[in-house]
């Protein structure tokens, strides 16, 4: 009963069934919708809500929002939807009228109002980010990959569909183990993970553990403080959800000292802009502005949100680029070096100081594992900076 652009939610922890709902909302023509059962009960509702989803996929073992009113699908127990029998209608493939310009899924990021936001993000997009990842990475249906990250979370997306789409493997992590470095590098040397995407501030920590079964261990999510040499490649990625998970990407050598964000991923453009949309010179901090193929539609029911962030393309006319209020700058030799959000400057005596990157300058001491700085107030009522480590 679902057409293209429908939208269907998905409320389940990492799991068999999970992948199964993904795979059929699709081949039934529709959009899904990832919903994280650990987020608070308001924003599952709130979800539910604004996406306007018709049909939810859920466990018997979550407890869904009373006021919502669609369809509940249960995926196991007893009156598992899996475990109908198959009739003479059923099809691997069914025929659907769904193309390339149709949504593939929408995800929710946060949102400036305080309410997240659904971003619509079209088939093409995430075919485009599947065929960059294969050619890549080298990726082939002998790597296996994990499937680590929460599944409201963007890069989720990125972990299940290059890898399913080879035809590789794909290893669920439980939640047990998931925040346990120890026992997670154990899982992959165990089970010959090869290929992997962790978030920044654990992969700054996995990298001090010595991992023989990966080749490739992809990062992003947070600016890159650390790198610590390895026999695997080491990835350093940038994405806003907006443009489907990766804009750019770099391999880092932490015997260089650079840690870039890298150039534009195919059929995606970087552009690095200050006052006037004016491309700024080499060196020169400005906006990150992406463009291309990964773009997506848009925000759902955020229509002032849309325009303001997605905007006619300055240098391809007819088509569109994305904000990212990201500050950034370009180097010849390692491509993007990111700075931090716009609103992330601050002044101090009359000095424009990026807060980032003190706390990049302050992880690089041997003692520091992280660090965090902050604008404050000092009794004079004067900006003054305060470091914690």
């Amino acid at each position: 009963g679902v057409s293209p652009d429908d939208r269907v939610g998905i409320l389940t922890k990492p799991s068999l069934e999970m992948s199964a709902a993904v795979l059929g909302v699709l081949k039934a023509g529709a959009a899904f919708v990832p919903i994280d059962p650990e987020y608070p009960d308001q924003r599952i509702q709130y979800i539910l809500e604004d996406s306007g989803a018709k049909l939810l996929f859920t466990q018997e073992e979550l407890s869904v929002p009373e006021s919502y009113t669609g369809e509940v699908i249960l995926l196991n127990g007893e009156r598992s939807i899996l475990s109908l029998p198959l009739d003479e209608n059923d099809r691997a493939n069914p025929q659907t009228e769904t193309n390339a310009d149709h949504l593939a899924y929408m995800i929710y990021t946060s949102g400036t109002t305080g309410q997240p936001k659904g971003v619509m993000v079209e088939h093409h997009a995430l075919v485009n980010l599947c065929f960059w990842h294969h050619d890549a990475f080298g990726m082939t249906a002998e790597d296996r990959s994990a499937k680590y990250a929460g599944f409201g979370f963007d890069a989720s997306i990125w972990e299940m569909f290059p890898t399913w789409t080879i035809g590789a493997e794909l290893h669920v992590i439980d939640e047990a183990i998931r925040l346990d470095i120890i026992r997670l590098n154990e899982y992959f040397e165990q089970n010959g993970v090869t290929i992997t995407f962790l978030p920044t501030q654990l992969a700054e920590q996995f990298m001090e553990l010595e991992n023989t079964s990966l080749r490739v261990l992809l990062t992003g999510g947070d600016k890159l403080k650390r790198a610590v040499k390895q026999p695997y490649t080491l990835v350093n990625n940038y994405g806003p959800t907006e443009n489907t998970v990766v804009a750019t990407s770099t391999e880092i050598d932490p015997e260089e000292g650079s840690l870039s964000i890298g150039r534009a991923i195919a059929n995606t453009r970087a552009y690095i802009l200050g006052d006037g949309d004016q491309v700024q010179p080499e060196g020169v901090a400005g906006e990150l502005c992406v463009a291309g193929r990964g773009l997506a539609r848009g925000y759902l029911n955020r229509e002032d949100e849309t325009a303001k962030r997605f905007v006619a393309d300055p240098f391809v006319p007819g088509e569109r680029m994305y904000r990212t209020g990201d500050l950034v700058r370009w180097t010849a030799e390692h491509g993007i070096e990111y700075i931090g959000r716009i609103d992330q400057q601050v002044k101090v005596r009359g000095y424009r100081i990026e807060l980032s990157e003190i706390e990049v300058r302050l992880a690089q001491l041997s003692a520091v594992q992280d660090a965090a700085v902050a604008a404050v107030k000092d009794k004079a009522g004067n900006t003054a900076l305060c470091a914690y480590v």
